[in-house]
């Protein structure tokens, strides 16, 4: 399986030569489907990104019960006494209500900030109470922009929601009126991505807006860090330790992982960031100093 792993990173290594050597050709695919973007009713009303949410979280959610109906993926599974059980259609409009109904209110009353809009646009925008559309920039980012503000936004968010977590486990009022529910399981499966209660689910949506902020991220970016970030919150409640998952494309072991989140879910004493491993490493090493 190594042998696929470096496949896959000489694929992706590849795919970087190339995006050096035809950056213009991909800069132009890129302005090409922003303008086509915007044309877009869909993508321009305010409630996009709720519902593009939700529609990435319930298509990738299902591949790790799909994964449990085949015997082959039995091996990856990390508690081999598991069965998953695909959640009902009901089970699922009722999750998804809950989860439109909260960010549907909020945006159907925020103007929504983007770089690239002109003020005076945003100064109209505020005389109503009451949003429909987005007011987006003219303009499509550069490619480089795309794949820097993608990555950083990443890395800002899993450190600031590390200390969020971190907080949430030592503060025990924080834990028993926020956090607990998210731990409250038999076994750990996909869906307990979004076992959260309304507060930390609100924490989580606003953690990863302020990290996309701080990179001032075009919304195209942050159109694309939608599936990104949903992918590995959920395979890091998987229940599944694929060795072609993302956390294993990614060289030197600078991710956790499914494994490695769900000691965190059995333990709770530790593995406190969502995606990297570094603060986790730095917190034992100040343990044991203290020991």
């Amino acid at each position: 399986m190594s042998a696929v792993i470096s496949w896959i990173r000489s694929v992706v290594l590849a795919a970087l030569f190339f995006t050096v050597w035809n950056y213009q050709t991909l800069q132009n695919g890129v302005d090409e489907l922003w303008a086509w973007l915007l044309q877009q009713r869909l993508f321009t009303t305010v409630y996009f990104e709720t519902w593009f949410t939700m529609w990435c979280y319930l298509w990738i959610l299902y591949i790790p019960f799909k994964m449990n109906k085949f015997r082959y993926f039995d091996k990856y599974k990390i508690d081999k006494t598991v069965t998953f059980k695909a959640p009902s259609d009901p089970e699922m409009v009722l999750e998804m209500a809950n989860y439109a109904a909260t960010f549907g209110i909020l945006d159907t009353f925020t103007v929504k900030k983007y770089v690239g809009v002109e003020p005076d646009v945003l100064v109209e925008k505020q005389k109503f109470w009451f949003q429909t559309t987005r007011a987006l920039p003219e303009y499509a980012p550069s490619v480089f922009q795309l794949v820097y503000q993608l990555i950083l936004s990443l890395v800002i968010y899993d450190a600031l929601f590390f200390l969020v977590h971190f907080s949430l486990h030592k503060n025990a009022w924080l834990y028993k009126h926020i956090h607990a529910q998210h731990h409250d399981h038999s076994c750990m499966h996909s869906r307990v991505t979004n076992q959260l209660t309304l507060s930390e689910r609100i924490i989580l949506v606003l953690v990863a807006n302020q990290s996309l902020k701080m990179v001032y991220a075009h919304p195209l970016t942050r159109t694309i860090f939608v599936p990104v970030f949903t992918a590995m919150l959920i395979e890091n409640h998987s229940g599944f330790d694929v060795p072609i998952s993302i956390s294993k494309i990614v060289p030197f072991g600078l991710l956790g992982g499914s494994r490695y989140h769900y000691a965190h879910h059995m333990q709770g004493s530790t593995n406190y960031q969502p995606f990297f491993k570094y603060f986790d490493i730095l917190l034992q090493r100040s343990r044991h100093k203290r020991q």
